[in-house]
């Protein structure tokens, strides 16, 4: 009887271990090599799932994505707007939910270093937009199922930066200890300032 190779569970081992190596440097500084052997695999292996380093860079782009797009996901269906006081506090609260939760299969250093690099691979680029276009459809989806109407794209557009930037606060931690930023309320208290009327 034939081996039965389970192609989707190696590809994952070897973005695992492509993941795993980034957490103690930056993307550009690990080989295959050295992913092939946090895999516990050969080289030639790897080679044979992913034929670059970037093409193995794209299937990680999709595949942190998609945690992403889960934990966004599983967050609007068990926070209902209704239950807050308004859609500031509402809203305030899903980014302050990803300031402080660790996510899963997401590090939000990889998420900086790889929309950087983006600037350097069309591949790359193109996943990296693929998959910011389609975490933003869900913001629209889910927001507008709370609002009872469809998101203007200036609207998706910014929940989606202001989500994103969050990613970029936490890898630098340039938010003081503890704080938590709440991008609604600021921008609340900022239109209402006389000192920008």
């Amino acid at each position: 009887m034939p081996l039965v190779v389970d192609k989707n569970a190696i590809r994952l081992e070897i973005m695992k271990a492509f993941a795993h190596l980034s957490d103690e440097r930056p993307l550009t500084a690990i080989s295959l090599r050295e992913i092939a052997a946090e895999a516990g695999m050969s080289h030639t292996k790897v080679l044979r799932y992913f034929e670059s380093k970037t093409k193995l860079h794209v299937a990680t782009v999709h595949w942190a994505s998609s945690f992403i797009y889960e934990s966004i996901a599983s967050w609007f269906d068990s926070h209902r707007l209704a239950d807050y006081p308004g859609k500031t506090e509402y809203l305030d609260a899903f980014f302050a939910h990803f300031q402080t939760e660790k996510q899963d299969g997401v590090n939000p250093r990889d998420v900086v270093m790889t929309c950087a690099l983006g600037s350097y691979s069309p591949e790359i680029k193109a996943a990296v937009k693929e998959d910011f276009e389609r975490i933003g459809e869900l913001f629209g989806k889910c927001l507008g199922r709370e609002l009872g109407r469809a998101l203007t794209e200036n609207e998706i557009s910014a929940v989606s930066v202001s989500f994103f930037g969050i990613y970029f606060a936490r890898f630098n931690e340039s938010l003081p200890d503890g704080a938590v930023c709440r991008p609604l309320s600021g921008f609340e208290s900022l239109s209402q300032s006389s000192a920008l009327s």
